[in-house]
């Protein structure tokens, strides 16, 4: 019952969330999808780019002892394969990532250490960790399959048909050590972000099959890894709106025959009843921000309630029993 409940949650978070969705193109004609995740949106894919924005290619290294010796960007394909990169995105030292020649599209950039907080915080406080809350978000950023096993309930490689109920979609694409041996594919995936974190190395993000937590390191800036970018035009702060910034209650939930919504905001508010599928079963407006519901029609199932005025947008999930 846990099992199928966490995947119904997955499929409610996967349905909320994907808004905006867009398709993005790189220099080489590579497309992203996109995903928003709270205030920010993301690329559902990892880089693929061998040029940078103004056209300059980025030097392909594939010797070892060649990699060692780096102090320029450069890129590579996981082994040197380039069917791993159509899979899992290229792999790219720290100096490419911070060429101001810019490896991201148009309009997109590498994140900061920052802005990797801000997506890991939103994650965490919005529940989706596997225990319901705190940081062990690893298994809602990571794809439903392509990862090797690991028995721990929580961990990536767990139950991967349960992951990905943020859309983020990781795949375990390994890295590059300093000395040039690769590392890891299928058992993890490592971001860089483009903020150094001493003169030798720079911050960055990881997930591992056999963990439950989107780790923060720090690398030397000669390892390679991959890039995932995100948009420098995030989701105005006023259209999604955290679960404490407004008061909204839906009472009682679980629900047989009839719900009680009460909203703090009082203001006439449009609600939207829609399944998991994403087919909207009731449309009502709440005077004042309150309102008695029934829902006697409704098969049981777990069900999206959309909230919206003119300033803002929330959704809930409500159980009909």
């Amino acid at each position: 019952m846990m099992k199928k409940t966490l995947l119904l949650l997955a499929l409610l978070s996967m349905l909320t969330m994907k808004m905006q969705a867009q398709i993005v193109t790189d220099f080489d004609g590579n497309i992203y999808h996109t995903i928003t995740i709270g205030t920010q949106i993301w690329m559902v894919e990892n880089l693929k780019v061998i040029h940078y924005r103004n056209g300059d290619p980025i030097t392909n290294v594939t010797d070892n002892h060649q990699w060692f010796n780096l102090s320029t960007p450069a890129y590579c394909d996981y082994e040197n394969i380039q069917g791993n990169s159509m899979i899992y995105g290229r792999i790219y030292n720290f100096y490419a990532v911070v060429d101001n020649r810019n490896i991201a599209p148009e309009g997109w950039h590498i994140p900061t250490d920052a802005e990797w907080t801000i997506l890991t915080d939103y994650l965490t406080i919005n529940g989706y960790g596997y225990e319901g809350s705190g940081p062990d978000i690893a298994k809602s950023m990571a794809s439903i399959s392509g990862w090797n096993t690991f028995p721990d309930a929580g961990a990536t490689g767990n139950d991967q048909s349960s992951n990905n109920s943020s859309g983020f979609s990781a795949l375990p694409g390994g890295g590059r050590f300093t000395s040039g041996g690769f590392f890891d594919i299928g058992n993890s995936c490592y971001w860089w972000s483009s903020i150094a974190a001493d003169p030798t190395s720079g911050w960055s993000r990881g997930i591992n099959y056999n963990g439950s937590a989107c780790g923060r390191g720090y690398y030397g800036k000669v390892r390679g890894l991959s890039v995932r970018c995100i948009s420098n035009s995030g989701v105005p702060t006023n259209d999604i709106k955290n679960k404490i910034d407004i008061n909204i209650e839906i009472y009682p939930n679980p629900a047989n025959e009839k719900v009680f919504v009460s909203i703090s905001e009082k203001e006439d508010i449009n609600l939207t009843i829609c399944s998991l599928s994403g087919t909207c079963v009731l449309r009502k407006e709440l005077r004042n921000g309150s309102d008695e519901i029934d829902i006697s029609f409704l098969s049981k199932g777990i069900y999206v309630v959309k909230l919206s005025s003119a300033d803002w947008t929330v959704q809930k999930k409500l159980i009909k029993e």
